[in-house]
Parts: structure tokens; C-alpha cells; sequence
């Protein structure tokens, strides 16, 4: 969530066993995106990535997209790696269609596994947030790919909310983040328009992708708490795992939550606490981890990222391992498709006040240990 607590710290951390870090922290990175000095500042936020599994001849090709700041109506860029990530090139942009404002804020790209209502496996959908100049509106706008993101057309509109303000007063809406399982497209989002609540994380879901069910609390803790900035995986026992930003009693800091449903996740508990420090998390899970695989965690303000290998069991061992690409502003994680390979994308802030979007990769094996790869755009 876009707000200023949350670089906020506290003086304890509650579920990381402060453990040397098992391998070095910077293991090698490259530059995909390098605001130009005639862009607002910072130029550039909130990348997010994917591989194409569905899609013929170009399975392996990479999609990457970011907040890209603009002076005039942004969109989200969206670019593309032939090469598994070694290097990447600008293929298209997300421009908003509907409501003449652009597509501001926090991008998310999601490739469907299946064929869902009329779209077919390989569908890629683009979900953002559209937000005019003045940042007088929120809106949750959602649009597809047919062409594995060469050209993009609307499909529909998700939720809508009040100003881009994030004091508590405006009620806007935040950061989706979807998920297709058992036939129903969900869409997990920070919520501000409650009046109960400063805050809550909630999801709607869609059996048509035109059409979205009533919304559904999935954390609702208290009038003056901030729960936001969704992130659910899957895990390799059947559960679902999701990290949140909490800006809760004066901090914020990284919890996560797990349950056998991704539509039920018992809105009144705010989840385990695992990072004493920052917000904007990011959690996938690997097979490659261990016996049990491992969740792998990214948390602001932690250069390295966090590993736990028992599925989040409450009181289970959290570990500091290297993280490829330095922390940023809603760091982001992937796991290719070999299962063993982490992809790490990341807006790195510079001197000149400008983020460049990093990214690199590093295979994870059963010890947490990687190597690291390059990653560099043409």
C-alpha cells in the first residue's frame, strides 16, 4: 500500500531465526529499465513477471510489466525475454480504454492455466489499477491478451474506489492479485471503503470474467489497522499461503496467513508475523527447497529474502538466504517452470532519486543454496 508507515520498523523480529545468510546476498543482476531524467520521479515501481506455460512455441518466453511514470496518461509497459530472462525487449503497452484516465498503478500479469469461460489456456490477463491525473477515482480494470501480449483489449471493470489517497478518508481501492481454481477467477485486493475498517484485504471472484460476485473479507481486523497487498500461492501440500502488508499499532511489517480454501481465510485473524520490518511482501513456494519444498518470501526492507521449508507452520524456522537483485518497492518473485529456478525483479532505487527495474535469476536446491544468473535488456 502507497503509504509513508511503511517504512516504518520495530525493534524485534518475531519468527526469523537470525541465522547467518546461507549464500551471498548479491549473486548477480542487470538493468531491464532505466528511467530517462525527462520522467516524474521515480520513474518507475511494482514489477511483476511471469512465464508463458500455455502457449505452443513460446513456452519459456518471459512477460514483464511495471508502474512506469509518465507526465502524460500512463499505461504499463509490458515487455518480453526470447531468452529466459537473459535479455528483454519492450513488446507492448496496456493502455487504458474505458475511462480515459490510464493505467497508473500496480500491474499484475496472470497467465490462465485452463480454459476459463471464453478465454483459452494462454489467455494472458493484465489486472491494474486505472486512476486519473488528479488520483480523484480508483479503479480495478482488468484486460486480455489473445497473442501472448502483443496486443490487448478491455474485458471488464473489478471494483471501483475513492481518491488515491491512502489517509483514511478516501476509500480507495488497491493492488489486485488473481488466482484461477475451481473453475472461478478470484481477485484478491486491498479494500478501503469499508467505514468499519481504515483498511482490509477482501477478493471478489468471477465465473465469466464480466461479471464479479459481492466482495469478501479475507482480513478484517480492527477500525485502525491497514492490512493490504495480496500476494496467495499455492503450496505442495494442497494449502494456500498468503503474505500481507500490516501497518498495524504504529508498524508495519510482513505476516502471512494459510488456508485449505483460497476463499476462506478467517477475515478476524491477521495471520503469523514474520518480518519485523517494512511491508510490500511477495510469497511463491518451490518444490526445489527441501523435502517439504520451500515458501520463499520477499519483504521491504530486507535485501534477503526469507525461506521457510514447513509450509509456514506457526513457530517454524524462517531463513535469511541471498536474494539475486537488491530490495525495492514491492520487489517481486517467480518460480520458472523447471521448479528450481527463482526469478527476482525489483525497482532499485539510484542517487539520482530514479528506480531502475532489476531483475535476475538464481537456482534454489534442497540446502537454500543458488547460483546466480544475469539479466539484461536490449
Amino acid at each position: 500500500m502507497r503509504i509513508k508507515s511503511r517504512r516504518l520498523a520495530t525493534a524485534s523480529l518475531f519468527c526469523v531465526t537470525c541465522i547467518s545468510v546461507l549464500f551471498a546476498a548479491e549473486l548477480g543482476s542487470s538493468v531491464m529499465y532505466a528511467p530517462s531524467s525527462t520522467r516524474p520521479k521515480p520513474g518507475s515501481l511494482y514489477p511483476r513477471a511471469l512465464e508463458l506455460q500455455h502457449a505452443g512455441s513460446q513456452n519459456g518466453y518471459m512477460l514483464a510489466s511495471f508502474e512506469m511514470s509518465s507526465k502524460g496518461m500512463p499505461s504499463f509497459p509490458i515487455y518480453r525475454s526470447t531468452n529466459g530472462g537473459v535479455s528483454w525487449k519492450l513488446l507492448s503497452h496496456v493502455f487504458d480504454t474505458r475511462n480515459g484516465w490510464g493505467m497508473r498503478f500496480q500491474p499484475f500479469l496472470y497467465e490462465l492455466p485452463e480454459p476459463f469461460a471464453s478465454m483459452p489456456a494462454g489467455t494472458i490477463l493484465c489486472l491494474g489499477n486505472s486512476i486519473p491525473d488528479d488520483l480523484s477515482k480508483t479503479r480495478l480494470d482488468m484486460y486480455k491478451s489473445l497473442d501472448h501480449g502483443a496486443t490487448w483489449s478491455f474485458v471488464s471493470h473489478i471494483a471501483q474506489g475513492g481518491a488515491a489517497n491512502p489517509d483514511g478518508t478516501q476509500d480507495p481501492v488497491w493492488e489486485p492479485f488473481a488466482l484461477l481454481t475451481n473453475g472461478k477467477l478470484i481477485v484478491y485486493y486491498s479494500d478501503e471503503r469499508d467505514p468499519a475498517h481504515n483498511q482490509k484485504i477482501v477478493h471478489q471472484a468471477s465465473v465469466d470474467g464480466l461479471t464479479w460476485e459481492s466482495v469478501v473479507d479475507d482480513v478484517a481486523i480492527g477500525l485502525k489497522q491497514r492490512p493490504g497487498m495480496p500476494v496467495v500461492a499455492k503450496m505442495g501440500n494442497g494449502k494456500y499461503i498468503m503474505s500481507l502488508e500490516c501497518v498495524c499499532d504504529g508498524t508495519s511489517y510482513t505476516a502471512i496467513k494459510t488456508s485449505n480454501d483460497p476463499e476462506h481465510w478467517n477475515a478476524n485473524e491477521a495471520g503469523t508475523r514474520v518480518s519485523h520490518t517494512g511491508g510490500t511482501p511477495y510469497v511463491v513456494w518451490m518444490p526445489s527447497g527441501g523435502r517439504n519444498g520451500a515458501i520463499i518470501l520477499s519483504s521491504y526492507g530486507h535485501d534477503e529474502l526469507l525461506a521457510n521449508r514447513s509450509f509456514g507452520a506457526p513457530g517454524s524456522l524462517w531463513i535469511p538466504i541471498g536474494a539475486t537483485v537488491g530490495n525495492g518497492y514491492s520487489r517481486s518473485l517467480l518460480v520458472r517452470s523447471d521448479n528450481k529456478t527463482l526469478f527476482e525483479i525489483s525497482p532499485v532505487s539510484q542517487p539520482s532519486g530514479y528506480n531502475n527495474i532489476v531483475c535476475g535469476t538464481q537456482t534454489i536446491d534442497g540446502d537454500l543454496r543458488g547460483t546466480g544468473v544475469d539479466s539484461a535488456i536490449n
